[in-house]
């Protein structure tokens, strides 16, 4: 009925559509996945916005002495969230200074330091200079 030629066609046919049934299960599985990502990222994206905001608006924020990755100067804000200014006027920077300032938020920035976000300062007002470094 068959021969060898035309049964290992057939096998290797067999395969072969096996193979793309199993590639669009694997896409249709991609595609729920990026779905159900795509609803956590509206989540974030709308945290991140509200920070964004609230990153425009006048915030008071505390100066900060890291002593990690050789030191360096971060933002604490009143709720405890803490900023990494790419920009700190290098008069306030002294731990304890209290600024008002209004930055940018620039999450695309990589630096080495592994601490809070990274900002840009756009305006700034010294509210308490605070103590020079003893170190």
């Amino acid at each position: 009925m068959f021969d060898g030629f035309d049964m290992a066609l057939r096998y290797l046919t067999l395969v072969f559509f096996s193979y793309l049934l199993s590639a669009c299960q694997q896409q249709n599985h991609a595609m729920e996945n990026k779905k159900g990502n795509a609803k956590i990222n509206r989540t974030e994206l709308s945290h991140s916005d509200a920070m964004n905001n609230k990153a425009l608006q006048w915030q008071e924020l505390t100066v900060r002495y890291i002593d990690l990755e050789g030191g360096f100067y971060g933002l604490v804000d009143t709720d405890g969230h803490r900023y990494l200014p790419l920009n700190l006027t290098k008069a306030y920077r002294q731990d304890g200074t209290i600024i008002k300032a209004k930055f940018e938020r620039k999450p695309e920035v990589i630096t080495i330091f592994q601490w809070g976000v990274p900002v840009s300062i756009t305006e700034q007002v010294l509210i308490h200079q605070g103590k020079p470094a003893t170190y």
